[in-house]
């Protein structure tokens, strides 16, 4: 086996030891065999395991201030390896949205509703268990790799407006009563 390299160890009988490094494994578990006589030691080389999941920040999803959560508020967690490479986005099942997604589980932040993810960003709902804290730790798992904690401060409330076109400035993503996008125009005289 070429991933395995006797580093010390003299040929020949009686007492004596060896000694062994095996090269980093890139690929899927492996098991090669070391003989010594007629001992055969077995050595297993697990497979490695996911990039580890870094969480950078944590911000309001509809204009990025990252000064703090709210009880309700839907946040953007921004970082690497916290998703897979294509979106998956929320799911409904019995009329109610689910708190994880089927790639990742989000955050340290419990009876979480989950919007989408992504290898970069995740979205999810602040559970409204956070009110009344002063502070709640975040924090993202992936295939069983857990990033690091942010804390973040909680307030009362912390609003902001969508913008349309997702900058997180500019006009409003508001609908009218008919759900036709809200406008610059003037609405006409009696609409709600």
């Amino acid at each position: 086996m070429s991933w395995i390299q006797i580093t010390y160890g003299s040929p020949g009988t009686g007492t004596g030891g060896i000694s062994y490094h095996l090269l980093a494994n890139t690929s899927a578990q492996r098991t090669g065999n070391i003989h010594v006589g007629a001992l055969t030691c077995t050595i297993t080389q697990q497979a490695p395991g996911p990039p580890p999941a870094v969480l950078s920040s944590v911000a309001n999803a509809a204009n990025y201030n990252a000064d703090a959560v709210s009880p309700g508020e839907i946040v953007a967690l921004f970082g690497s390896n916290l998703g897979p490479a294509s979106i998956v986005t929320l799911q409904v099942s019995n009329g109610t949205v689910t708190n994880s997604l089927p790639a990742p589980r989000c955050c340290s932040m419990r009876r979480r509703a989950m919007i989408y993810t992504l290898s970069g960003q995740v979205s999810a709902v602040v559970p409204y268990g956070v009110a009344g804290k002063t502070s709640t730790a975040v924090q993202v798992s992936y295939q069983g790799s857990l990033s690091n904690t942010v804390t973040m401060p909680v307030r009362a409330a912390t609003p902001a407006i969508f913008s349309l076109d997702s900058s997180g400035v500019g006009p409003g993503a508001i609908l009218n009563q008919d759900l036709s996008v809200n406008s610059t125009a003037i609405p006409p005289r009696g609409s709600p």
